[in-house]
């Protein structure tokens, strides 16, 4: 079943601005932010950030630095 896609809001464009500027590489963004990795890139572009695309993400950096951002309740 296909998804209802929902709109990025400006406490969304907040939330990415705060994950990219902690660190936060594409992917873990969208996992966090519940959002596909192509929504990720293309707001960032809009917003003017560099966003790093991970194809790996090595979890336990993702968990730690999810834990130190204070989102751990979104992994």
């Amino acid at each position: 079943m296909a998804r209802t896609p929902r709109p990025f809001e400006e406490d969304d464009e907040q939330q990415l601005r705060d994950l990219h500027g902690q660190g936060f590489g594409r992917d873990q963004i969208a996992r966090l932010l519940d959002r596909s990795s192509y929504t990720i890139t293309v707001h960032a572009e809009k917003l003017g950030l560099a966003v790093l695309i991970t194809s790996v993400v090595d979890t336990g950096l993702f968990l730690i630095m999810a834990k130190t951002s204070g989102v751990v309740g979104a992994v």
